[in-house]
């Protein structure tokens, strides 16, 4: 990640305004003077922490893993990162050749990983932020956060091409939103209508097994068992939804692992559409 003197000479004006009144703030709650050195620490934070998601996705606070954030960015990165309680896990999501296996790295004072250190983690690559947006707007927000300006495969593949890009984005976030009305008003045959629009729109518009295409085929999954166990739908079928689930599983395993709390609940839901179709088949006979 980048430097301290990057981020204070490259970051906007926003930003470091943001990071020294919540400096201000801080200091004035624990009745200290304020002192330089505060805002220098909080620019680090800001530069290096991530943010910890609990199973649900829910942020639930802020820390620093010191190998993780030597990790480079990229917007098609080769690895993902998620939480186990406060463990951050990084798993390879792109085949990765010999030379760059993945190690453990959980003891930084073995050789393994200083292996890591030295040879690893420079080919491998996460990604700092939401990678649902332009070129333009990741490099914004990478350079005002980060300060870096990204030059990744994709932002190179990309450069030109924001009317296109922006007007897909535009359509995943409106038809998000819709989803979201749609279950609020319990329009589950339209819901399920625009969640298959979602999965269509994400395979599109982002790199294969990125984790969002493996939660919105869960999604759609669940609303297409959902819908036959109901009987109310018409066009669903518990094989469509087999067919989505399974998609879900496998994506969802190479992003969050076997034992992550979102993998076993779309391996659940995948047995029991399995299990419904076993039955209507021994009836139907």
């Amino acid at each position: 990640m980048a430097s301290l003197s990057s981020v204070e000479g490259k970051a906007s004006p926003h930003t470091k305004q943001l990071i020294e009144d919540q400096v201000l703030e801080a200091m004035e709650l624990l009745g200290v003077a304020y002192k330089p050195s505060a805002y220098n620490a909080a620019c680090k934070i800001k530069c290096n922490a991530f943010d910890i998601y609990d199973h649900s996705s829910t942020t639930i606070g802020e820390g620093i893993y010191t190998f993780c954030t030597i990790m480079n960015h990229s917007c098609e990165p080769n690895c993902s990162w998620s939480f186990d309680g406060k463990a951050m896990v990084i798993r390879a999501i792109t085949d990765i050749s010999a030379d760059e296996q993945v190690i453990s790295a959980k003891d930084p004072t073995t050789l393994q990983s200083i292996f890591c250190l030295l040879f690893l983690f420079p080919k491998l690559f996460i990604s700092y932020i939401a990678l649902v947006e332009s070129c333009s707007h990741r490099r914004e927000c990478l350079l005002d956060h980060y300060a870096f300006e990204c030059t990744c495969v994709r932002c190179r593949r990309e450069e030109g091409k924001d009317v296109d890009v922006e007007r897909n984005m535009t359509t995943i976030k409106a038809n998000e939103q819709l989803y979201k009305t749609q279950i609020e008003y319990n329009d589950m045959s339209g819901a399920m209508e625009t969640a298959a629009n979602l999965v269509a729109l994400y395979r599109c518009s982002l790199f294969s097994h990125h984790p969002v295409q493996g939660l919105a085929l869960f999604r759609l999954g669940k609303l297409q068992k959902q819908a036959v166990l109901q009987q109310d739908i018409s066009g669903a079928s518990l094989t469509a939804s087999i067919q989505s689930l399974t998609t879900a599983v496998q994506a969802l395993k190479i992003c969050f692992g076997s034992d992550h709390p979102l993998t076993k609940e779309a391996l659940l839901e995948l047995q029991e559409a399995e299990q419904e179709l076993s039955i209507d088949t021994l009836y139907s006979n």
